[in-house]
Formats: C-alpha cells, structure tokens, sequence
C-alpha cells in the first residue's frame, strides 16, 4: 500500500459548519480499481482569534517540477477534485486528444501532496464579510500560467490582498457523491503570467529598501533626477522608482499603497499570521508516480517492464 493510505484522517470538526473534506477518505484509484489515496484538513494551533487550518492540497503535475517552483498563483485541490481533474482532462485525452501525443496534458506524470497552513485576512473570512467560502476561505480565483484571469477576483486581490480561496466542484462527468473542492493560493504578482513576472517578490523589496534609502536623502527635483534610474520626483517629494511597475498594487480603499505582496509567507513552513503577506505557508511535498498508481510499470514493453507512459502506449 501506498503510505499515504496508512495515515489516519485527522479533519477539520470545530463546530458544525465547517466542511469535512474526509468523510470519504478511501478513494478509487485513477486505473485498474487499486485504493490509494486520502484527503484530509484538520484544525491546526490558534494564532490570534482564529485558527491556523493545516490541510492537505493535492494536485496532479509534471514531477520534475515538484518542489522546484514556489506554490503561488495557481489551483489545487481535494483528493476527489484532483481525481475529478484528471479522469475529465488527462484521462479523457485518449478519447479527445491526439492519438499520437508523446505525453500526458501539460506533462503530468504524478501526484503531489502538499500539507498547507491557511490563516486567511480578517478582511475575507470575518462573519461579517461578503465574500467569506466555507466558513474559512475566499471566493476561488482561476490562473492560468500565474495569471488570475476572472477581473472580479483581480478586484477582490487589490482589495484584500493574497488570501487562500475555495470552491465547491460539480460536474456530470463525474457525479461523485462526496463534495469535492478546488482551492487557489495567491501570490506575488498575480495579474501577470508567469513568464512576464519581471522579479521575485524579495528582489522587489530589497531594491525598494536601497531605492528609499538613497531617495529619502534627495532635496529638490535636479538631485532627483539625477538619479532617474532608481528615484522619481513626484508632488514635491523624491521618491523611490517602483521596480516591478507591471506587478499589482492594493486600492487605495484598502489602505495600502504598496504592491499586494501574495499570501506566501516568506519564512518557509510556519504559521501564518493571517496579515499582509503571509496567509498561507507549506511544507515539502509527497509525490506519486501516475505510472506505478496505474499499474503500467509491471506491464511488459517487451524484453522488460515498462519504464513509463509512453513506452506502455508505443
């Protein structure tokens, strides 16, 4: 058995309105009827006047990138709405793709399972909020490639800054009894792919950081325009040049004037404070090979067991 099928759910249970991801927690796997996996979400230490939530998110991706690139700007999931992903977009590609693809859609050959931990903004989850989603989240943001693509929820970012979002799934592709759910995580710079994000959020600091320490010390506009490159000269005051103008900032109704930083706390795997910048944090990842969860690595390519997808297939 996979170890992911010897640990005991430990869910979310603190009152009765919030949902529990794990009531099923056996699920079929995605070929030859094999059980695998489980989801979980438990109520993890109070920090503050609200809980830190630690839940596993689950995602179907290329192994090679696991663990390589910051979680930010992008859709997870339960472990039935990672299942329902792949059975209706990769599963379905033999049906509706090209028979002669090399590989999977978008290269997925695995599954991550990555343990979070979620304080969202006071602003998003208080019972007064408007926008509060299964009593802990945020309304779920859609990315593509790093970008948030629906502008209401672009809106809701400026205003609220990074927060962790949730939705619930359904559809007749795959009528699941259990309720299954889609998550999003924002980061830094989420109005932008990802191949146009000029710099890292911590890059962008430290610039910020030198940049106002040499503006601040700047007396009329001709010493501030000397230093064009790093400072600009703007209602009588010089002030530093932003280094990330194409990155996203907070409203003016939000009362922050600066860039919205994303929900990624910037100090590795601790509790988030739920403030500006730090909403969310993870740990490193478990993995699992597609290939091995479907059996094709004891199929015989002839001469020898398979080595993967493709040698399976031709």
């Amino acid at each position: 058995k996979h170890p992911w099928l010897k640990r005991k759910p430990n869910c979310i249970s603190s009152g009765s309105s919030r949902f529990n991801m794990a009531s099923h927690w056996l699920m079929p796997s995605l070929a030859l009827g094999h059980l695998f996996l489980h989801s979980c979400a438990a109520l993890g230490d109070v920090s503050g006047d609200r809980p830190v939530l630690d839940i596993d998110f689950y995602r179907a991706t290329e192994s090679a990138g696991i663990d390589k690139w910051l979680l930010q700007n992008m859709n997870l999931a339960s472990v039935e709405g990672m299942t329902k992903y792949f059975h209706t977009e990769a599963i379905a590609e033999h049906v509706i793709g090209d028979s002669e693809r090399k590989q999977r859609k978008y290269s997925i050959d695995a599954f991550a399972k990555i343990r979070f931990k979620v304080k969202n903004p006071s602003s998003v989850v208080t019972n007064s909020s408007k926008i509060v989603t299964q009593v802990d989240f945020g309304p779920f943001v859609t990315f593509d490639f790093g970008e948030a693509t629906n502008p209401d929820t672009q809106t809701l970012i400026k205003a609220h800054g990074g927060y962790v979002g949730a939705q619930q799934q359904q559809d007749p592709r795959w009528p699941y009894s259990t309720p299954y759910y889609w998550f999003s995580v924002t980061g830094w710079c989420p109005n932008v792919p990802y191949f146009k994000v000029p710099m890292t959020r911590q890059k962008t600091e430290q610039i910020l950081l030198r940049r106002s320490s040499l503006c601040s010390q700047l007396e009329g506009r001709a010493a501030c325009e000397r230093n064009s490159h790093d400072c600009v000269y703007e209602e009588g005051t010089c002030m530093a040049r932003d280094p990330a103008p194409e990155c996203m900032n907070y409203t003016s109704a939000s009362g922050r004037p600066s860039h919205v930083l994303g929900g990624m706390c910037p100090d590795g795997d601790q509790n988030p404070t739920g403030e500006h910048g730090c909403t969310y944090s993870y740990a490193k990842a478990d993995q699992v090979s597609i290939d091995k969860v479907a059996g094709i690595l004891d199929e015989d390519c002839g001469g020898g067991k398979c080595k993967k997808w493709i040698y399976f297939c031709f």
